[in-house]
């Protein structure tokens, strides 16, 4: 991923307070198409506003990959600015994922942890994050429920990681096939594969085990039957087709 700024120059002082405003809407719209990754901020020198962000690659702030309502938050940040605002890439986002640049795709994941700000969508082929105006027929209902489900999961896994009195209700969320967050998931990944005409999986976590020979044997938790792949394929191990569930053996 990059980082990038965009710089806009107010009319004047008198518009600034609304050129800041603009700008912070235009930077949510943004966020919600997936041409942001992650947070950003917004800062303010004299009659200059500066956005800053990370995104996917070099062309994910054309207006080409705008919606309606980012079309019209754009045109109204242009109205309020006495130029063409300024965008630049500074430089690589250290310690993040290069984005799926897949022509075609076979499938999706839908896969995060509590470090991750790049899109919860994994390209099934080359394992990158998918910027979601890279995926045509996804709707705006099924972004927000992407980034709300990311914000639910990844708050479970930061509780399994680093919460003591948590860790076990946090483990189940993320990795037993009848919790709330898994239901929840599961409702979502069949919205995704209804829009997007494409297998989509979703990832039950593994971290306790009885041993290798019995994670070898282990069956699927939605059929029963072997999901075992006969090659690890990045950090997954385990794919069932018909339950469209994925998994990888237990670390401890």
């Amino acid at each position: 991923m990059l980082v990038a700024e965009i710089k806009f120059h107010a009319r004047s002082r008198e518009l600034m307070e609304e050129l800041v405003d603009a700008v912070w809407s235009y930077a949510r719209e943004l966020r919600d198409t997936g041409q942001i990754a992650g947070g950003y901020s917004v800062s303010r020198k004299g009659a200059r506003v500066r956005l800053l962000c990370v995104i996917p690659e070099p062309s994910s702030l054309e207006i080409r990959f705008l919606n309606s309502s980012g079309r019209k938050g754009w045109r109204h940040v242009v109205k309020l600015t006495k130029a063409a605002p300024v965008v630049k890439v500074t430089g690589e986002s250290d310690g993040t994922p290069a984005y799926c640049s897949c022509a075609k795709r076979s499938a999706a994941y839908l896969f995060t942890t509590f470090l991750d700000v790049a899109t919860p969508l994994m390209c099934g082929n080359c394992r990158g994050p998918i910027p979601f105006y890279r995926l045509r027929g996804l709707t705006r209902n099924a972004r927000e429920g992407i980034l709300s489900w990311r914000r639910v999961y990844q708050a479970c896994d930061d509780l399994f990681i680093h919460s003591g009195f948590g860790e076990r209700w946090g483990y189940r969320q993320l990795s037993r096939l009848d919790s709330g967050l898994t239901r929840d998931g599961l409702e979502l990944r069949a919205q995704l594969e209804s829009e997007l005409k494409l297998p989509v999986f979703y990832y039950l976590i593994r971290y306790w085990g009885r041993g290798e020979a019995a994670e070898s044997r282990r069956r699927c938790p939605g059929c029963g039957g072997a999901w075992l792949l006969d090659k690890k394929e990045g950090c997954f191990e385990f794919r069932c087709v018909p339950c469209r569930l994925l998994s990888a053996r237990a670390s401890a």
